[in-house]
């Protein structure tokens, strides 16, 4: 190592040092783009799933509102009715409308309300005008069997206002409760044991025969005084609020988010996703999310697990102090979507970006290379010139008179300069031997 030239030790170790230098450089910008990469994407992930989340919120809010509104719109008409009626039981005989009369004006009600399936009016024996007694045997569609007023219309597939009699009065009072433990004549005994207005759970009821739609029933209490008299109600057609349901779906995320409509005890009323389970638990539909999901709209409304974004707005039924909720469930993948999208834009540019710079790595490279061959040459080649006139010194036929002519690098320059002394002083010193051994050679002739 010692014995090698000092031009290739310098091209040796500059070389090396700029490979160095090149090569962290590059190293060090690729490192630092990939973390930039890296920091952006996770930073645009989560603005857009905050985004993405922000938009169902905003969703299920302004539909939630809307259902909300509909219930609200839906409750006037047996409020309406049950005033009416209120009145009717209060005044005398001679104030009093007839039950035909009654019966017309409730029919003439839901000819007016074409978003309500059916309309009832149906009492307590004797509470609204007392005179069951003379109505019994079925002599008239208005009252049943026993004579009690019994007021039910139902609108037909065709959208006719049909009139349907209620023979047996005690239909009403069934109490035997069904798999989620709803008696089946909730519809009238909620009211009955609470005096306040219910709204039912979602049921498959038939209508006619082959005529079967889910639906819930809006009731309040007739009150005679403190007495209960009966109930005042409609059902709601579930199917209208399901197509409500698929449109909001369709045109959010072109029909990815999975959009459902819960009661108050978790059933679903209506599904964009779920079809099969109307009427049904959300567990059937989702077991491993429903538990989580039927009380999300009570815990922050929103919700994260890797896969699926959801969140949940509380639908509040003012009336029966009541409230049902919007589910909205969005794949994960599909809101970060754009995400993929501005990441393989981001890696492009940063590869781009990173060849670019490997490229003006290299051509700096060779660049300080081209300027180091020029240098090192002129720090060699004089030492060469030296080198080379040492030797001829050092040969039988060096030339004293021959002095070096450098003229770059000021150190060099005084080598040189230091040189020509040597050379100056050594030939004043041969030309004193000369002159010294000339005089000897005059006096050794002068002596012989």
């Amino acid at each position: 190592m010692k014995k090698l030239s000092l031009r290739f030790k310098l091209y040796a170790l500059v070389i090396t040092l700029l490979l160095v230098m090149g090569i962290s450089i590059v190293v060090t910008a690729q490192l630092s783009l990939g973390q930039m990469e890296q920091r952006i994407t996770s930073e645009t992930r989560d603005t857009v799933r905050s985004l993405a989340i922000d938009r169902l919120s905003a969703t299920a809010g302004k539909y939630g509102e809307v259902v909300s509104g509909m219930f609200a719109t839906a409750y006037r008409t047996p409020e309406v009715v049950r005033n009416v009626i209120s009145r009717n039981i209060q005044a005398d005989s001679s104030g009093r409308i007839s039950r035909v009369a009654l019966q017309e004006t409730v029919g003439a009600v839901l000819e007016e309300q074409d978003g309500l399936s059916s309309i009832y009016a149906q009492f307590e024996p004797d509470a609204y005008d007392g005179q069951d007694r003379y109505f019994t045997g079925g002599v008239e569609e208005h009252s049943s069997d026993e004579g009690t007023l019994e007021i039910y219309y139902y609108r037909s597939p065709e959208g006719d206002v049909v009139f349907s009699r209620t023979e047996d009065p005690a239909t009403k009072y069934l109490d035997n409760r069904n798999e989620f433990g709803i008696r089946e004549a909730e519809w009238y005994l909620c009211s009955k044991d609470t005096l306040s207005p219910c709204i039912m759970e979602p049921y498959e009821y038939e209508i006619e025969e082959g005529y079967t739609e889910l639906m819930t029933s809006l009731v309040v209490p007739i009150m005679n005084g403190n007495e209960f008299a009966g109930v005042a109600g409609v059902d709601l057609n579930l199917s209208t609020l399901q197509k409500a349901i698929q449109n909001v779906s369709d045109n959010l995320y072109d029909g990815a988010s999975r959009v459902t409509l819960l009661s108050s005890k978790g059933l679903i009323a209506a599904s964009s996703h779920y079809g099969e389970y109307l009427g049904r638990p959300l567990s059937e539909a989702l077991p491993g999310q429903a538990e989580t999901y039927a009380s999300l709209h009570n815990d922050g409304g929103t919700y994260d697990d890797g896969d699926t974004l959801a969140v949940s707005y509380p639908i509040e039924i003012d009336l029966p102090d009541a409230q049902w909720s919007l589910l909205i469930e969005l794949p994960r993948q599909t809101a970060l979507a754009d995400v993929a999208e501005i990441t393989g834009l981001l890696s492009s540019e940063v590869n781009t970006t990173a060849g670019r710079q490997t490229m003006v790595g290299v051509l700096v490279s060779v660049v300080a290379i081209l300027i180091l061959v020029v240098l090192v040459r002129s720090v060699t080649k004089p030492l060469n010139e030296i080198r080379d006139r040492m030797k001829n010194l050092a040969s039988a036929e060096g030339d004293l008179t021959s002095e070096l002519n450098i003229d770059t690098h000021s150190e060099l320059i005084e080598l040189a300069g230091g040189f020509n002394q040597f050379l100056g002083r050594l030939r004043e010193m041969i030309n004193d031997l000369k002159d010294v051994n000339a005089k000897v050679s005059q006096q050794a002739q002068m002596w012989m």
